[in-house]
């Protein structure tokens, strides 16, 4: 049987595992555009079955007893530093089963280091900081680089297969009929000056050509743009691209550019684009694309009406995004003060920001781990963590939707225009002082309510509790929100015993009672999920009160 050093050439040499074979397996095609910072399962990821399966094949027992399947590859990268991470699950016995990791490190600017750094993690300490391998230890001959080479084997078959399979898929696609769309259209001049940038100005087949490889956000969802994603009928639609990175003090993005006889389908950044003060996507039902292929730094940013996809981090001060025909995909980080969603649903791989007002459209990516300690990447909703009044100028008024307050749009587009800042400076709030006031608030309540249970319905599909209970040999209380359209609880729960009160945000299926995953925290922590279960406090508090003093 033909094994896999014979089908590659490969001899196998421990300078295989090096910083070039690293930034090889991040810049192939396979991982760049669609596992970047995500999980390649080759257990559950049917895109990879047919491949796996061939793999299987040819492979001739050369890591002993594993299973291929039971392999996870993420190629994770935050800033300048790559993790790429190999794990795989020893299946012992129903429910019971050991988990490894073995992390593969580099940070690209360094100049101090030029070798991979290599961590091994198992169940006893996937908690803790990797143990880093000596290349002479056992679990580094035996396990770090046979394991490396199997990845990068697989890797390179993979990105064979795919771009093979891409090759046919484009042949039957140049053969279909494309009677009323002459997608190679082209506009007579070849560059125009627009709002302080020079733009390409290329035709719909041009621009699909560099959108074609641009994955969602969503695992397992697949290319976020194709010939269905835009209208291609105005036979004065282009594509607007920059080639180089961008810096303007303002920008809006528009359908008809001012002075040309065109129509922009969409804005496409291939570098970096810094706005110095308000960036505008406005047209609510069909705004043009905002598509920006690394950073985008903006201190306001207005999104509406399409899909948006952002190929790096996102930094600034406001986000403000609006319409349910729109929607946006950011691969890097959310890196701003305020995000509010109104009706838009926003898929970030990582999110970091100080402030969510939202209604239910935030979602991002995080490393879980099920009932056996195994990692699993889930796509989290991440709900509202502070009241609106709290957040924004006096100037922007505060409209209720849904339950929960939202800044006027109008107030927002006037401060954007005018390039001001719209948030509070420090954003207010009592989350300083709330672990010192948490026990006298929780005493006043419960003195208040005298029951062991209460629940307060908003109108808006919230059910507020207010619970006394015993579980084991202790007692407990607890004050929270039931979203019954996020499918998700939201409490601060007290033990009496222990003097502990935490901090729970937890998820459940449609039917609002199948666990799905939680997070905890303590109120002296500044996560986001800590911050939505004092948001939650603060309107149960108001609301009880209300209800006994008027």
């Amino acid at each position: 049987m033909m094994v896999l050093k014979d089908l590659f050439g490969n001899q196998r040499e421990e300078s295989l595992l090096s910083v070039q074979t690293l930034l090889e397996i991040y810049n192939l095609p396979i991982v760049a555009d669609i596992y970047h910072n995500q999980l390649l399962d080759l257990k559950s990821d049917d895109r990879v079955a047919d491949i796996t399966n061939s793999f299987s094949e040819l492979y001739d027992n050369e890591l002993d007893s594993l299973e291929l399947q039971n392999f996870l590859f993420y190629f994770h990268q935050e800033g300048s530093i790559l993790n790429l991470t190999i794990s795989y699950c020893h299946l012992l016995a129903v429910n019971e089963a050991v988990f490894e990791q073995i992390h593969f490190y580099f940070d690209v600017s360094s100049k101090a280091f030029d070798e991979v750094l290599v961590g091994y993690q198992e169940n006893s300490n996937i908690n803790k900081a990797p143990d880093y391998l000596d290349k002479k230890s056992q679990i580094y001959q035996e396990k770090a680089f046979p394991w490396f080479v199997f990845m990068y084997d697989y890797l390179l078959l993979l990105n064979d297969y795919v771009n093979f399979d891409d090759s046919v898929s484009a042949l039957v696609n140049n053969n279909r009929e494309e009677a009323s769309l002459d997608l190679d259209r082209e506009y007579h001049i070849k560059s125009v000056f627009h709002q302080g940038i020079w733009f390409k100005v290329v035709s719909p087949r041009e621009g699909l050509a560099l959108l074609k490889e641009i994955n969602s956000v969503k695992i397992g969802d697949g290319l976020l743009f194709d010939e269905d994603s835009f209208n291609f009928e105005n036979e004065d639609g282009f594509f607007l691209v920059a080639e180089d990175d961008v810096t303007v003090d303002y920008l809006d993005i528009q359908y008809a550019v001012e002075g040309f006889n065109i129509i922009a389908l969409g804005y496409i950044f291939l570098g970096n684009l810094r706005v110095k003060t308000s960036l505008f996507s406005r047209e609510v039902d069909a705004a043009p694309s905002l598509i920006v292929m690394k950073e985008l730094y903006a201190q306001n940013t207005f999104l509406c009406g399409n899909t948006h996809y952002i190929g790096g981090d996102v930094r600034g001060e406001m986000l403000y995004a609006k319409g349910k025909y729109g929607s946006l995909y950011v691969k890097g980080t959310l890196l701003v003060t305020c995000i509010v969603t109104n009706d838009m649903a926003c898929y970030i791989n990582k999110v970091n920001a100080g402030v969510i007002i939202s209604d239910n459209n935030v979602y991002g990516i995080d490393l879980l781990r099920d009932e056996h300690g195994f990692p699993l990447f889930h796509l989290n909703l991440y709900p509202t963590t502070h009241r609106a009044k709290e957040v924004f100028i006096d100037e922007i008024q505060i409209e209720e939707r849904c339950g929960q307050g939202f800044p006027n749009e109008e107030n927002l587009i006037d401060c954007f225009i005018e390039g001001r800042s719209v948030l509070k400076s420090p954003v207010h709030n009592n989350y300083d002082t709330f672990e010192g006031s948490i026990d006298k608030r929780f005493d006043d309540i419960f003195n208040l309510i005298r029951t062991d249970s209460l629940k307060i319905d908003d109108g808006h599909f919230n059910e507020y509790f207010y619970t006394i209970f015993e579980y084991g040999d202790k007692h407990y209380r607890e004050v929270g929100r039931l979203d019954k359209l996020g499918h998700y609880q939201v409490r601060i729960l007290h033990c009496l015993e222990d003097y502990a009160y935490e901090a729970m945000v937890e998820f459940y299926q449609d039917d609002n009672k199948t666990f799905i995953s939680a997070f905890k925290s303590r109120m002296s922590d500044n996560f986001t999920s800590t911050n939505t279960a004092k948001c939650t406090f603060n309107i149960a508090e108001e609301l009880i009160f209300k209800k006994f003093k008027g």
